[in-house]
Formats: C-alpha cells, sequence, structure tokens
C-alpha cells in the first residue's frame, strides 16, 4: 500500500505530494531540496541541509536513532489514501489535502530555562551592577552558564516602595508562578528608610522603624513564596566626614545649604531591626513542617561589615568603592557555600564558566568540550 505524505517544510518549499513505498530511501545533494527517508517502515521528510530545516514529518513512533540534528521539530503525519469513487461514478475524486491537519509541532530540545536569582533593593544593588566590579557583576561571573543574576536595584527607593511593588517584580520575571522558584534572593532596603527626618529634601524617603520592620516582614514572605533561600542585608554604616563632603560638593561648596542626611547613631536601630525581622521569618519557616529543611532565611550585617574600614570603603559615605563591591560579594557567596550553593574557579584558567570549574549547579546548555551530547 502507497501512503501519502505532505508538510510545509520551509518557508520557499510546499510540499504537496510525495509517493513512496517501503525500502524507498531519497537523498538529495542540495540545500532545500526534498529528504524522504524510510527506516524500520517508518517514513520522514524533511528539507536538507543549511538554515531552512524547519520540520522532519514523521509517520508512525520515531526511531531510536534516526538522523543527528538536534534543532528540527517533529510533527505526526496523517495518513492519506485516495478516497474510492462514488458507486455509479467513474470520474476520479479530488486527492485530499495531504499532511493537514498537521498536530502542533513539538521541539526535540527543551527550552533553556536557567534558574534566576534575585536581587532586589535601593542604589546599594543598583550600583552593584554599575561597574565591572561590582557585587551583582561578580555575582553573575560565579554563576555563569548556571544562573542568571536579575538585578531589580532601584535607586532612591525605601522599603515601603519595595513592599508595595515586590509581587509585580516577581511576576515579571518568574514565568510559571506556582512552581518556578529564584535560586536565592536578597532583599537590601534600610539606607533610605533612616535617612534623618531633619534634613531637608529627605524627608519623604523617611520609613519610621515599626514601619521598616513590617514592610521587610511583608517583603520577605512574598519573595519566600518564590525562593526557599531569602538573603536579607541590613543598612550600612555611614562615614559621617565622608557624607558631609560630598554633600558640599553637591552644594558647590556653599555650607550653609550643606545638612548632614545620615548618622550611624539613626542608622543603627534599623539593623537591629532588620535582624528581628529575620528571627521572625526564621521562626515562620520552622513553624512550617512541610518546609522546615527547605526554606532558608539569612541575616546579613553590612553595618559591621564596612565599620572598620569605612572611611577608605565608602568615599561618598554610603557608597561603595569596587574593593567594597568585592567585600560584599565575598561575604554573599561565603554565606551561600555554608549552605551548599557555591561554584569554584576552573583551577588553571581561574574562569567560572567552563567545565573545569567546580560547582553544585550544572550548566544548562552543554559546555564545548562535552563531545557525548555536541558532536
Amino acid at each position: 500500500m502507497r501512503i501519502r505524505y505532505g508538510a510545509r517544510i520551509c518557508p520557499r518549499m510546499n510540499l504537496d505530494c510525495v509517493e513512496s513505498a517501503p525500502g524507498v530511501r531519497i537523498c538529495p545533494g542540495k540545500v532545500g531540496e526534498l529528504r524522504l527517508l524510510s527506516c524500520a517502515n517508518r517514513f520522514f521528510a524533511g528539507c536538507s541541509g543549511g538554515s531552512e530545516w524547519s520540520t522532519l514529518s514523521e509517520l508512525g513512533p520515531r526511531p531510536s536513532k534516526f538522523i543527528e540534528i538536534c534543532d528540527l521539530t517533529l510533527t505526526k503525519m496523517t495518513q492519506a489514501t485516495q478516497p474510492p469513487a462514488p458507486s455509479g461514478s467513474s470520474e476520479p475524486q479530488p486527492t485530499p489535502a495531504v499532511g493537514t491537519p498537521l498536530e502542533p509541532a513539538v521541539n526535540t530540545i527543551p527550552a533553556a530555562v536557567y534558574p534566576k536569582i534575585l536581587l532586589l533593593g535601593d542604589s546599594l544593588t543598583q550600583q552593584g551592577s554599575d561597574k565591572g566590579g561590582g557585587w551583582a557583576n561578580i555575582l553573575q561571573r560565579t554563576f555563569l552558564r548556571r544562573a542568571d543574576v536579575c538585578n531589580r536595584g532601584l535607586s532612591g527607593w525605601t522599603s515601603r516602595w519595595g513592599m508595595q511593588y515586590c509581587d509585580a517584580i516577581v511576576r515579571g520575571l518568574l514565568q510559571d508562578h506556582g512552581r518556578e522558584k529564584f535560586l536565592f534572593a536578597t532583599a537590601w532596603f534600610g539606607a533610605n528608610d533612616a535617612c534623618l527626618p531633619s534634613c531637608e529634601g529627605k524627608r519623604r524617603y523617611v520609613v519610621e522603624l515599626e514601619e521598616y520592620k513590617e514592610n521587610m516582614k511583608t517583603i520577605g514572605r512574598k519573595l519566600l513564596a518564590h525562593t526557599d533561600v531569602l538573603l536579607l542585608l541590613s543598612a550600612p554604616c555611614v562615614h559621617e566626614g565622608n557624607r558631609r563632603r560630598y554633600a558640599l560638593e553637591l552644594c558647590g561648596g556653599d555650607e550653609s545649604k550643606v545638612f548632614l542626611d545620615r548618622t550611624n547613631e539613626h542608622v543603627f536601630p534599623y539593623v537591629e531591626a532588620l535582624r528581628e525581622v529575620r528571627d521572625t521569618l526564621a521562626n515562620e519557616v520552622q513553624a512550617d513542617a512541610a518546609r522546615k529543611a527547605q526554606k532558608k532565611v539569612i541575616f546579613v550585617d553590612a553595618y559591621d561589615m564596612f565599620f572598620p574600614d569605612r572611611g577608605d570603603l565608602l568615599p561618598d559615605g554610603l557608597h561603595f568603592s569596587e574593593v567594597g563591591d568585592a567585600r560584599v560579594a565575598e561575604v554573599l557567596l561565603g554565606k551561600l557555600r555554608e549552605i551548599g550553593i557555591h561554584c569554584e574557579p576552573d583551577a588553571l584558567r581561574a574562569h567560572y564558566g567552563c567545565s573545569g570549574a567546580k560547582s553544585s549547579l550544572g550548566s544548562v546548555l552543554p559546555w564545548h568540550d562535552d563531545a557525548k551530547t555536541l558532536r
């Protein structure tokens, strides 16, 4: 019995009808020509060579080994035979449209979905991607080929605005909200919340201590719904002398216009408040027996991290030098290593994005030296 096949193979060619019988093998030599092969009584049709490969159409189950082309799309073909002519009629009946309808294509290679890392915060997070040595860029280099760092640092923002927009930010990053999770997330608000109420021009940024605590609890709960690892970073200390000099530069040297917007005395209670938030969230996680072994809430004390060297590491009294950024990355990677998330560079090339690097995470796509996969 002859079987008809048909499919739209590529933009330049519409295959209307191909007839074959078991055992027939056609192997064209030019790009764009029809290829029809039979293998174990299964038939395949496609357009050979070049970038025009779009479908490989098949009737019946696919053989375990057929053709080594990775980017083809499989479609099941309909089997059509010439319908019998009505009784009493000698006129041939028109051939049905061959290959129609086709079932939706199914890609033979699954989507390359990279785990995501969310960095949520204010300018201390945003500026982590501003320069090559920024702490967010260091994280991206560390997890190269293994995860995508999504920097959602928003300069000037407070915990109030972060809480209001947290859900929208998450929805914009996770496509399957019910199952997809962040590899880990950071939340870093407080530096703007802790502005002095007496500083003219900064009052709209002030978030009182109790509101800050409630905002951070809400942000933490929202993020823990989408990750098993949450790192809460406290407001850093300030260098008041550097901060005053920076303000003087902005005012063109006019001392009468200079107002100190932050002091360590005012910032420190926000640090302790976030420590309390961490304890609250950790207790809530532990109370949920189903999640006890999975969810981790980690407090990172950025105040103590910078205090001894704050004059050198905080050039404007608040934001980090590249050495300061490197310190943030070092502390965060150390915290992650303690819970089993790590990546060590290749010893020879000091590079993370290669098969010689040692990591708890695999590469999403194969390395170039994976000869078994890339052939």
